[in-house]
């Protein structure tokens, strides 16, 4: 019929900050307002606590009751026993995830399997090469800088390593690529971990 039903599930995987969450829940409550707990249900999953200690930041600086916070979860969704546990969804967004894995296609599958009906939607986001070149530019140097630090794993994603990754991120040269872009852009969803740049 096209309409979105009241017990919608969405599953954000690979959320960061969780600036699309915040913003499924903003939309979602605002559609279906609830006295209680609502029927809808929104989910954030993402390898790194402190990325999910921003999207705490987000809902709170939005304002957002506690009662309609989505589910945070600390995981991969290759991880079998995280996806055992999400259940099913009828929208599933995976923004800049998928690229990530050794093999993307594997991916692609097991978010598919998690679909709760044929018109359960996967949506996927891969950034192209230009359109964050310099973001990646930086991904690879810290990447490296960690690797000759034998930093790997879920460590990768600890709050030592983003207070780094901040610190890195603030040396950069005002006129750099990196800085140039993140000025034209404006704001972006990972404003936790970089500096201001008026």
């Amino acid at each position: 019929s096209g309409a979105i039903p009241r017990d919608m599930r969405i599953l954000d995987a690979g959320s960061g900050t969780g600036e699309d969450c915040v913003n499924f829940v903003l939309e979602l409550s605002g559609l279906f307002p609830a006295r209680g707990l609502p029927a809808w249900k929104v989910v954030c999953l993402d390898l790194s606590n402190a990325s999910l200690s921003g999207t705490v930041r987000r809902l709170q600086r939005w304002g957002v009751e506690e009662r309609l916070w989505p589910t945070l979860l600390q995981g991969s969704f290759m991880d079998d026993a995280v996806v055992r546990s999400l259940g099913t969804f009828d929208f599933i967004l995976a923004e800049g995830s998928i690229q990530t894995l050794e093999n993307p296609a594997d991916g692609i599958r097991v978010l598919a399997s998690l679909r709760r009906s044929t018109m359960s939607v996967l949506h996927v986001f891969v950034y192209g090469e230009g359109g964050r070149r310099s973001i990646a530019d930086v991904q690879i140097a810290f990447k490296k800088l960690q690797e000759v630090r034998n930093v790997t794993g879920s460590e990768r994603y600890s709050s030592t390593e983003i207070a780094l990754l901040r610190s890195y991120l603030r040396s950069l040269p005002h006129g750099s690529m990196y800085r140039i872009q993140r000025r034209l852009a404006g704001a972006t969803g990972a404003e936790e971990f970089e500096p201001d740049d008026p």
